[in-house]
C-alpha cells in the first residue's frame, strides 16, 4: 500500500447554506445609513445672501536696521535701557495686581457692608 487515504467527500445540503446568507442579506438591507441632517449639497438657500466682503490683502512690512558704529558704550547703554524697561513692566503688573485686588474688596464690602 501507498501513503495516499482515500476519504470519502461530504455532501453539502443547498438548504443549510441558503438561511444564513439571507439573514444576513436582510441585516445589511436594514442597516441603511442615516441621512445627514441640514440642507442637501448643491441645494440653494432659500434666502437670497450678500456676497461676502473682499479680504484685506496682508502688507508686508520692511524693517530697516540703521547701521550704529557698535561701541562698549552703546551696548552697556542697551542693558541699562533693557534693565529699566524690565523694571517698569514689573511695577506695572505690580500695580494691576494691586488695584484688581481692591476692586474685588471693594465689591465683597458693598455687599456685606464694612
Amino acid at each position: 500500500m501507498s501513503g495516499i487515504v482515500e476519504v470519502p467527500v461530504e455532501t453539502v445540503d443547498d438548504n443549510v447554506l441558503t438561511e444564513p446568507v439571507e439573514a444576513i442579506q436582510e441585516e445589511v438591507v436594514a442597516a441603511k445609513p442615516k441621512p445627514k441632517m441640514g440642507r442637501p449639497t448643491g441645494k440653494k438657500d432659500a434666502k437670497p445672501r450678500a456676497k461676502p466682503k473682499p479680504k484685506a490683502k496682508a502688507v508686508q512690512e520692511r524693517v530697516v536696521e540703521l547701521a550704529r558704529p557698535e561701541s562698549e558704550s552703546s551696548s552697556e547703554d542697551e542693558a541699562s535701557l533693557h534693565e529699566l524697561h524690565t523694571l517698569r513692566m514689573m511695577r506695572a503688573v505690580r500695580s494691576f495686581d494691586q488695584s484688581r485686588m481692591q476692586r474685588k474688596q471693594d465689591k465683597y464690602a458693598s455687599w456685606f457692608g464694612r
